[in-house]
């Protein structure tokens, strides 16, 4: 269930003259390397409600141990004109009309088949599943963290969710000299132990540990103007994670989870 294939649960039991109370000492979980869209990250934030609520029931105490400790939901920018072109709904400038066929069904079934997000809330982007080693792209900056899942934490500080950790405004700084932003790359890093200055957490990754990725493709690309140096050191994301418990969500035809690129804008 949630993020494990296997959850083992060891009990301790207190007893005293008038009640019995158990706890877990240790959750364990392993991690889910398969990107098959987005089941990595769902699998995450449902081992995140799976410690939140047994936090709720008492089901676990000061010493419970949380393996993994923590999920950061990580990102990087890219720009990827073939995987634009293989993506992107056939025809030019909005005209769904070529040499007189209207390949309008087509790009209807393909935003049916890909689950696209359409663009009321934002822009209109895809969620795919691809091996990036097939394709050629360039990342624009340096990655950057989305979310943080702390699960040893709600343990420890008995904190409750907040909708606020799935969403938000984040500036990504560019090193490159791309002028169109195609997407993001996203994935997680599972840090098995809290770690600390001197003792690293030990961190599996889905980014290093299986062939795909998860790509958020926006349908129509940003396009960024680099002839005014000073507005080109960062691309601001503004972001949502729809569908994660606590975010409102009242788009019944989109995907059950999602990642919803809002806007961006480029500025010093």
């Amino acid at each position: 269930e949630a993020l494990s294939r296997q959850v083992f649960w060891e009990k301790e039991e207190e007893e005293d003259a008038t009640h019995k109370s158990t706890h877990l000492d240790l959750l364990i979980a392993e991690p889910y390397f398969a990107m098959t869209e987005t089941w990595p990250l769902l699998s995450a934030f449902n081992f995140y409600n799976l410690v939140q609520q047994l936090q709720r029931v008492n089901g676990m105490g000061p010493s419970t141990q949380v393996v993994p400790a923590a999920a950061r939901i990580l990102a990087c920018a890219i720009s990827s004109p073939l995987l634009h072109s293989a993506y992107r709904p056939v025809g030019n400038n909005n005209e769904e009309s070529i040499l007189g066929l209207n390949h309008a069904p087509l790009n209807q079934q393909r935003r049916r088949t890909l689950k696209t997000i359409p663009n009321h809330k934002g822009h209109a982007s895809v969620t795919l599943s691809l091996p990036m080693w097939e394709y050629p792209y360039q990342r624009m900056g340096p990655y950057f963290e989305l979310t943080t899942l702390p699960y040893q934490q709600i343990v420890e500080d008995n904190n409750d969710h907040s909708p606020d950790r799935f969403q938000g405004q984040k500036p990504i700084p560019l090193d490159s000299d791309t002028t169109a932003f195609h997407g993001l790359l996203v994935w997680v890093d599972y840090h098995l132990d809290p770690g600390s200055s001197k003792n690293p957490s030990v961190i599996l990754s889905t980014d290093r540990e299986c062939d795909h990725q998860w790509v958020q493709l926006l349908e129509d690309p940003i396009l960024l103007d680099l002839s005014n140096s000073s507005s080109r050191d960062f691309l601001v994301c503004d972001y949502v994670m729809a569908g994660c418990w606590g975010v409102q969500d009242d788009d019944d035809n989109a995907p059950p989870f999602r990642l919803e690129i809002l806007s961006t804008t480029c500025r010093k």
